[in-house]
């Protein structure tokens, strides 16, 4: 993969925030490792900020956007008359960068003007969730699976459900013992809502009603994220840019 430069205007400081985008080989944990860990050897990057989709738990809407406070990487667990998940893997991210993203809808409450409104469900104005994703290598369209259910089950208040946190948390905890300096946050989009129970029939093209809504609402999404990202940099991030000192 390569990346694309560039820079972040802040109101508050004389210097913009530098800005490496790259976007991940493909979906889940390992692509995400490899991302990151290029991208940290490539730039040595005080912060990694991972944007993208996810699913919603909890009280999360289609177009919300969801901040993680904690990555719970829940594949890993024992199999003993079923899967029972391990926190032993979960992460915290940067919680400067969740308590910023705590306050900025509260301070801004315009954050989200600049958001392409999907069309056909009216005008979009997103909450800003802060708390715990669950990230792993499968596409959870059933909360109520007995595999997914024993994860809520050990993990309370879950906001969302994605595939690439648990890498990118993997690779920066190598760099951190490697003496890297480096953080975390990410920022996800509701893109759609993981059913509880019975599947609906499908359509006519044999697509599941999730994957229906999850293609459907995946551009608004993704751009709900990255309106946030944008935002949470030029108006609230916790540390000045790198060429200010």
């Amino acid at each position: 993969h390569a990346w694309v430069v560039g820079q972040v205007d802040a109101p508050t400081s004389p210097v913009p925030y530098t800005v490496a985008l790259a976007m991940s080989p493909g979906a889940g944990t390992n692509a995400a490792v490899i991302a990151t860990k290029n991208t940290i050897l490539a730039f040595d990057p005080r912060c990694i900020l991972v944007v993208g989709v996810a699913g919603g738990l909890g009280n999360a809407r289609l177009g919300d956007v969801v901040v993680a406070d904690r990555i719970c990487a829940y594949e890993y667990g024992k199999v003993d008359h079923g899967f029972q998940s391990r926190p032993d893997l979960d992460s915290p991210t940067d919680a400067a960068i969740a308590s910023a993203a705590r306050t900025l809808a509260a301070r801004y409450p315009g954050w989200y003007m600049e958001l392409t409104q999907h069309r056909g469900a009216g005008t979009l104005s997103p909450q800003i969730i802060v708390g715990k994703v669950a990230s792993g290598d499968k596409v959870v369209d059933d909360t109520t699976d007995n595999f997914f259910a024993n994860v809520i089950k050990s993990r309370e208040k879950l906001q969302a459900v994605e595939m690439e946190g648990a890498g990118a948390a993997a690779a920066i905890q190598d760099a951190r013992e490697m003496r890297q300096a480096v953080s975390f946050g990410m920022i996800r989009g509701i893109s759609d809502l993981p059913r509880q129970g019975e599947s609906q029939p499908g359509s006519r093209s044999g697509a599941s009603p999730q994957t229906e809504m999850r293609d459907s609402w995946k551009e608004s999404a993704a751009h709900s994220a990255a309106v946030a990202a944008m935002q949470l940099i030029r108006l609230s991030w916790p540390r000045p840019p790198r060429a200010s000192k």
